[in-house]
């Protein structure tokens, strides 16, 4: 007695059917948002002409994905998990951090936050060694920073004040692989796991908040100091400690009345 099957039972169970679904909603979205902007035409291209182009494309490729899972459902009686059977959390994971990265260290310039998208993105492949993962974010942060500042012309800064401090998290990080190394465990998961540990743990948000209301007492720009704080910890405290307080302009009198 063979078990009943429907050609839409069939159907959720390939993953090209989920693949050509996502694919679709996403370019819908695109498409959809970009609708909203001015498309002009093909000779003076608007600001929306673009991507909603592209989300239509996006859309046409998820309906041909679907279509190809369609036509394996017919005649096909293996069933398909939407999972491998060897999922690499760990490579997900550092590709979901890729784009925050890009905007914690954004913030530094956008040499800085290139080469943290990459270089966490490339972590997540357990094959490669610590000199590619470097050589390969040099390569795209050195091509990005041609292309959009240099060729596009974009108005993005390179490098802001204090961009020194991204190497922090970075030797932390290292610190942990060298333990990981001693321990015989992952290097690389115990590099993102102190990675993160010095970015999103609770120590550092505290010193840059004390460093912040120091700092804001002082006359400083708090913003600054939180940065040099959060980095930096205990070390970006004495700084701020030890700086004298900046005279405030306010309720100075003017040049034109002193010389009065």
């Amino acid at each position: 007695m063979q078990p009943s099957t429907s050609p839409l039972r069939d159907l959720v169970r390939k993953r090209d059917f989920y693949a050509g679904g996502a694919m679709m909603l996403l370019g819908l979205g695109i498409a959809f948002k970009g609708s909203s902007y001015r498309a002009g035409t093909l000779m003076h291209m608007g600001p929306g002409f673009m991507p909603t182009v592209l989300g239509i494309i996006l859309v046409l490729l998820g309906i041909a994905i679907g279509a190809t899972a369609l036509a394996q459902s017919q005649g096909d009686e293996n069933d398909e998990s939407i999972l491998p059977e060897n999922p690499q959390w760990f490579a997900w994971f550092c590709i979901i951090l890729s784009p925050i990265f890009f905007i914690a260290f954004g913030h530094f310039g956008m040499i800085p936050g290139t080469f943290a998208c990459v270089f966490i993105a490339a972590v997540g492949d357990r094959t490669s060694t610590w000199l590619s993962t470097v050589v390969l974010s040099t390569i795209v942060t050195i091509f990005g920073v041609g292309l959009f500042s240099y060729f596009l012309q974009v108005p993005l800064p390179m490098l802001t004040d204090y961009w020194e401090l991204t190497f922090v998290p970075f030797l932390f990080g290292l610190a942990g692989s060298l333990y990981a190394k001693r321990i015989n465990r992952d290097e690389k998961e115990w590099f993102v796991f102190c990675l993160l540990l010095t970015i999103v743990g609770p120590i550092p948000h505290l010193f840059g908040l004390v460093g912040s209301a120091l700092a804001k007492q002082k006359n400083r720009d708090s913003k600054t100091w939180f940065a040099v704080c959060f980095f930096l910890s205990l070390i970006g405290l004495l700084l701020i400690v030890c700086l004298p307080k900046r005279q405030s302009l306010v309720g100075a009198p003017r040049l034109s009345e002193t010389a009065g």
